[in-house]
């Protein structure tokens, strides 16, 4: 599924023009991951409730990117799945606290879909796209929220899906967009200073309990 490059050039698709917002990213300690492996891993690694983990989507040609943000549920979990992630992006110049959420991951749980005897599941599973709104692998589904105040046809929300239908069919991205990290580990928060943890998104030990 591919995505023009024009959604570089065009902000998030709200009225908050991005200006160099997010790029503290890269400038204050992020790292850069390059494996589509570790750049789902990344995103769907955090599993304490109320944990956030973001990321920036930037294109080096022409200097543009989008910030996400991707928030696991708190409340209780339905049996043999895992919990839910609530995907925002960055509209404001407040990098704690502007985001506006668009969509939600849900986890059908590793056991429930793989069984309990799988000691590793498939990193890439079969995967589906449903026009703008929504793709799934088998244990990932992402779907655009009824409650978005984003649009399906707004380029933040464009983008990521892009990125999500790549990511789960085991697609690199493009020569020249880049994967940046916040510099913490996306699974317990903990700052990163080994060069392979840092590549990696996630820490020694939760890179062997992170989802896959």
């Amino acid at each position: 599924m591919g995505l023009p490059y024009s959604w570089q050039q065009t902000g998030h698709g709200s009225t908050f023009e991005p200006g160099d917002i997010g790029l503290d990213i890269v400038e204050l300690g992020g790292g850069k991951i390059t494996s589509p492996v570790d750049q789902l891993a990344y995103i769907v690694s955090a599993e304490r409730p109320g944990r956030k983990i973001r990321f920036t989507l930037h294109n080096a040609s022409t200097d543009r990117h989008q910030t996400y943000q991707v928030e696991t549920a708190r409340g209780p979990v339905a049996a043999g799945e895992g919990r839910r992630r609530f995907v925002s992006v960055l509209t404001g110049p407040y990098n704690e606290g502007d985001y506006t959420y668009f969509g939600t991951i849900f986890d059908r749980g590793a056991e429930r879909v793989y069984g309990a005897s799988a000691i590793l599941p498939p990193p890439f599973p079969l995967w589906k796209a449903y026009g703008g709104h929504r793709a799934r692998s088998a244990r990932w589904h992402y779907y655009l929220g009824k409650k978005s105040k984003i649009g399906s046809g707004a380029v933040s929300a464009r983008a990521f899906l892009w990125l999500w239908c790549s990511l789960i069919s085991g697609k690199s991205l493009p020569e020249g967009v880049q994967f940046w990290h916040q510099g913490t580990c996306g699974r317990c928060g903990r700052s990163l200073t080994d060069p392979e943890s840092i590549t990696r998104g996630l820490g020694p030990i939760c890179a062997g309990k992170a989802a896959n």
